[in-house]
């Protein structure tokens, strides 16, 4: 199966980048990430999972998910399915806990164990995309944050 290569734009906001794809073929195996360097920017040692936004334009039908990818040192990369569909128009933030990562079927890690001192880049977007010739796909998306989830508490009466 071959993979094209999509023509991308990224576009850098405050604290959000706009990456915009357009397929040169159609019915091929496509893909667009936005990656973010994570060495030395994030601590992922004590976080219980990722957090991000994305918004998509109003109107798109795009019915691929956004998924995530973080690069270890030395290779390994773990993937995860977000659910979140670039169709739609509304404005999503999204929580990955570590659990939903998995060794990407391509990469080979000889521990099989996502380490979260090691990781070097984490990259947001979409692959898998069987889309039409000239097809636009836009996602917009904020830089990840390492966050503790917590459960709330309810308030003494």
């Amino acid at each position: 199966m071959a993979t094209q290569l999509v023509p991308a734009t990224v576009d850098h906001g405050v604290n959000t980048w706009r990456a915009t794809g357009t397929l040169t073929k159609g019915a091929v195996d496509t893909h667009l990430f936005v990656s973010f360097g994570s060495a030395g920017l994030l601590d992922l040692s004590a976080a219980e999972a990722l957090r991000f936004e994305t918004s998509i334009p109003a109107g798109q039908k795009t019915p691929a998910q956004l998924l995530v990818l973080l690069h270890e040192r030395g290779g390994a990369i773990y993937l995860t399915h977000t659910g979140r569909s670039l169709a739609g128009d509304e404005h999503v933030t999204s929580y990955v806990p570590w659990s939903s990562l998995k060794l990407a079927g391509w990469s080979k890690d000889p521990d099989g164990d996502l380490d979260r001192s090691q990781v070097e880049s984490i990259s947001i977007g979409w692959g898998g995309y069987f889309g039409t010739e000239r097809e636009k796909v836009i996602f917009t998306v904020s830089q990840p944050q390492a966050v503790r989830i917590q459960a709330g508490t309810r308030a003494a009466r």
